[in-house]
């Protein structure tokens, strides 16, 4: 002890003593841990400490005399708000290694550590402030009551502000979890609507096989006005619903926007943690993508009602080259690239029982996709002819060609060489169906490079 005059110095050596028990804190008090060897600090200590109040709350003061001490009633202690603590005691680093187990070992950095030492130890001062988690360090001959007053103060008052920032950071966690749970809650039911799509498109192509293997045209007719209509039906609900759901999220973006705005250090944190920008990116993709399937399932709805608008029964005594082939070239005239020559070289063919609608459409089918596969620039061919009592329609271009890969898929529901939104892939299936119905065939010949040639073979009916 200094040999200067007493002014209320807290700490004069004694024998250690046992720990006060880590009863229950009474309620509305500070919970304050003494550790000391000398036990005539800690009975100084609690008198001096005896009429203090912060914020209207006294002080619950607990006593440990060594490090293991210390540390049991560290962990005992709820709400433990300040530590005040010696650094020498059975050790010349005990104080230390407290310091260095409650951060370390326990992660508690809310409470606050005040070092009182009557000798240095081993590490000079501003090392010790340097490598230890500490918040005050002070000498015992220089601890008077009034500055132990202030340095409680201090930490009490730093310590409620963590507590409060603490709070904050939990409430913002939970704020986060409940939005990341809504992000998810929105995306499991676009992930939902993009199965009820995949579904309707599988029950589309099981249709439509259907379709290919009815032995009756008035029957394709009907499946197919029936499934546009239930396509229609399930297709109102589903766009209905992928609207709101993108309203949804811009009121979830909306939200975030608020709290980056209020607390935009921990909300970058929360962002860059569970990668929200990502999230909401994907889920703005997820949509667009749901839209676009919405799209092409009304351009396949359009397609497969042409079904129900066909002619049902044959017509006698048509002439192929006037009723079926002009009448198809009339009505694609203006839809072909200006740079594109189209030819006709019909042959005196003789009248057949068919239905010439359902063959014009056959035929705009075949010119447009010529059209397409040519481009800019090019020729298209079309010549009629008689062989064995069949009526030849041959539809040749000098466009990009096909591999035989693509040739043999060509008849394929849904199958397209085009960019996805451009087709269907229902025009050439279409097609292959009505010419097997008028008891004939479709033959393809193409070459990469060389365009496509494409035979239409009708028999001959009285």
């Amino acid at each position: 002890m200094s040999n200067a005059p007493k002014k209320n110095f807290l700490f004069k050596k004694d024998s250690p003593s046992t720990p006060s028990p880590a009863s229950k804190p009474k309620q509305d008090t500070w919970q304050v841990l003494i550790v000391d060897d000398d036990d005539g600090v800690h009975k100084l200590s609690k008198l001096v400490l005896n009429t203090y109040q912060y914020k209207g709350k006294s002080l619950s003061i607990f006593h440990a005399y060594n490090f293991d001490q210390a540390l049991e009633q560290i962990q005992t202690i709820e709400d433990l708000s300040l530590i005040l603590l010696d650094v020498v005691m059975e050790t010349d680093d005990a104080g230390l290694r407290v310091a260095k187990h409650v951060r370390e070992e326990f992660s508690n950095t809310l409470v606050r550590i005040i070092l009182r030492t009557g000798q240095p130890g081993d590490m000079p001062e501003h090392e010790v402030m340097l490598n230890y988690d500490i918040n005050d360090y002070k000498s015992k001959t220089e601890l008077t009551s009034q500055r132990l007053f202030s340095s409680i103060t201090a930490s009490l008052r730093a310590y409620e502000h963590l507590i409060q920032l603490d709070k904050m950071a939990k409430e913002l966690s939970i704020f986060n979890e409940n939005l990341e749970a809504k992000v998810a809650k929105r995306t499991t039911q676009l992930e939902q609507a993009n199965a009820d799509l995949r579904n309707t498109l599988n029950e589309l192509e099981e249709t439509k096989q259907q379709l290919i293997h009815s032995e009756k045209l008035a029957s394709i007719g009907q499946l197919a006005a029936g499934v546009a209509h239930e396509i229609n039906t399930p297709l109102g609900y589903v766009s209905s619903n992928i609207e709101s759901l993108a309203e949804h999220l811009d009121d979830v973006k909306l939200a975030w926007s608020d709290f980056e705005k209020n607390s935009s250090e921990l909300a970058t944190q929360l962002s860059n943690k569970h990668d929200l920008e990502f999230i909401f990116d994907d889920t703005n993709t997820i949509i667009e993508s749901v839209e676009n399937g919405l799209k092409r399932i009304r351009v396949i709805s359009k397609d497969l009602g042409h079904f129900s608008q066909m002619e049902k029964l044959p017509i006698a005594n048509v002439d192929v080259n006037k009723d079926v082939i002009q009448l198809a070239v009339n009505m694609v005239n203006s839809e072909l690239s200006p740079g594109i020559d189209l030819e006709m070289n019909l042959s005196d063919i003789p009248l057949t029982s068919c239905l010439p609608i359902e063959l014009s459409q056959v035929i705009i089918n075949m010119l447009m996709n010529a059209n397409d596969a040519i481009g800019e620039n090019g020729k298209i061919d079309v010549t009629s002819q008689v062989n064995n009592k069949h009526i030849n329609i041959i539809i040749s271009d000098d466009g990009c060609g096909m591999d035989q890969s693509t040739v043999n898929k060509l008849f394929d529901p849904f199958f397209t060489t085009k960019d996805v939104g451009e087709g269907t892939g229902l025009g050439l299936s279409v097609s292959h169906k009505i010419i097997e119905s008028h008891q004939g065939s479709i033959s393809v010949e193409s070459e990469l490079g060389k365009g496509s040639r494409f035979t239409i073979a009708i028999p001959v009916l009285n």
